[in-house]
């Protein structure tokens, strides 16, 4: 995380994008990991 953290603190553009597009996929990745658990709940239900 504290590398993240200084992707999102650089000076260079590029590096901080990165940085956005790291954060947002990880979030997504999270969502779906949530998604397929409550799934997965229901479905055994």
């Amino acid at each position: 995380m504290d590398r993240l953290s200084d992707m999102l603190d650089s000076d260079n553009s590029y590096v901080r994008t990165r940085g956005l597009i790291l954060l947002a996929y990880n979030q997504y990745g999270i969502k779906i990991i949530k998604l397929m658990k409550l799934l997965i709940n229901i479905y055994n239900a």
